[in-house]
């Protein structure tokens, strides 16, 4: 039987954090109350939950940064970059850089020179007027072509979700990884072959039967125990990495791609 190697965990600024309620610096975007408790740390990431929400998400300790040392009127914990709650995962807050339109003959490289001199007014900088010689467009064909074009873009955001959602759960690298376990499989058989687990969290798959998540971070992955029997792994976001097939006869990979943690 081989035996699991735990893996030592490198101190973190949380150590002394406790269940004192702390506030996160920046804040987590798309979070409704900025106050949270510290739920557990694993060797590469740490949970915590909302106090008023009760939502639990995840954090890499990379992006962690220090944590104040007086809690008057709250604990500050400071991240190293802005984050984001997107689709259930935190990740890093990406701004949208928009550029400001250049005025008429005005380059980056030369800068308008502008005449601080006072008393002097402003010069004047004529503006052409095209005269408007085409004739005017139907009402119906305005209403059509913008009827046609928001079309275009409700179909443009449907197919684009459509690929995120199925994305996030297509096998990524590793694809699938092979693991000696089947359906007759239990708890007790797991934990024989690969140790007891960091933490065991519940969950529900898509018709809502209960099942429970036994995390192994050092190896990338959490099995998936149904009741009394071993139905398959998942990665990261819900990537299915091992499945197996049932007492039915049929494959457990629908299921575990339903799963709601």
């Amino acid at each position: 039987m081989r035996e699991a190697v735990a893996r030592p965990q490198t101190p973190t600024p949380l150590a002394g954090l406790g269940n004192r309620p702390f506030s996160f610096y920046p804040p987590l975007r798309n979070t409704e109350h900025n106050e949270w408790i510290l739920s557990a740390t694993d060797w590469d990431e740490f949970q915590v939950i909302n106090r008023k929400s009760r939502l639990e998400v995840s954090i890499p300790h990379r992006y962690l940064g220090g944590v104040s040392s007086i809690d008057d009127p709250v604990m500050i914990v400071g991240l190293r970059t802005e984050l984001e709650l997107r689709e259930g995962a935190i990740v890093p807050c990406v701004h949208r850089v928009i550029e400001m339109p250049r005025a008429v003959n005005e380059t980056w490289a030369t800068p308008r020179q502008v005449d601080r001199q006072p008393g002097r007014i402003a010069p004047v900088i004529g503006i052409r007027v095209e005269s408007n010689t085409s004739p005017p467009v139907p009402r119906k064909l305005m209403a059509a072509a913008a009827a046609g074009l928001l079309a275009c873009v409700v179909t443009v955001a449907l197919f684009r979700d459509g690929l995120t959602a199925r994305d996030r759960y297509l096998p990524g690298t590793p694809a699938r990884i092979d693991l000696p376990f089947t359906y007759d499989d239990n708890y007790q058989t797991v934990v024989n072959q690969l140790g007891e687990p960091t933490r065991i969290r519940p969950a529900k798959t898509g018709d809502g039967r209960a099942v429970q998540l036994l995390r192994y971070p050092q190896r990338g992955f959490a099995l998936v125990i149904d009741e009394a029997h071993y139905i398959g792994a998942v990665g990261r976001g819900g990537r299915v990495l091992h499945s197996v097939q049932l007492s039915e006869g049929q494959d457990s990979t629908t299921i575990l791609r339903r799963l709601k943690f």
